[in-house]
């Protein structure tokens, strides 16, 4: 949908923790982008993107070749909503955490108004669980 939300079909594109556009593929070109690893300790596959580097483990910051899809996501990777209220909301997220990409989960429930455009508040958590902000006035 010309850089704007979608939520099916299309072409695949992969940024890395700064932002930075690392490549696009689609179905067919999956295996040159991603590869799995087994962990012993459990039956769970990590995949990671191959193009930036061999496993390096479950880390973060902006080195890790871990990779998140989803909600998180996807907002990341497009420049806008498709309804005028998701779009308000999308543009008051990227605000709130200082412009994309964004690594925090705020983005699920920013995603629900794309449907239901009815949030009320949504309370933002640090890792450690704390309050990190509290977002309402929608």
């Amino acid at each position: 949908m010309d850089g704007y939300i979608g939520n099916y079909d299309g072409t695949q594109k992969i940024i890395d923790a700064k932002g930075n556009l690392v490549g696009t593929f689609t179905g067919k070109e999956y295996l040159d982008f991603i590869s799995e690893r087994v962990q012993p300790w459990t039956y769970l596959k990590f995949p990671y993107q191959k193009k930036l580097g061999d496993w390096k483990g479950i880390v973060e910051g902006p080195d890790t070749n871990c990779y998140a899809v989803g909600p998180m996501a996807l907002f990341n990777l497009v420049k806008g909503m498709d309804t005028p209220k998701a779009q308000k909301h999308f543009e008051k997220y990227h605000a709130a955490f200082g412009g994309k990409p964004v690594h925090n989960i705020l983005a699920c429930a920013t995603h629900a108004v794309t449907g239901a455009q009815v949030p009320v508040q949504i309370d933002v958590f640090d890792s450690k669980g704390g309050l990190y902000k509290t977002l309402t006035n929608f």
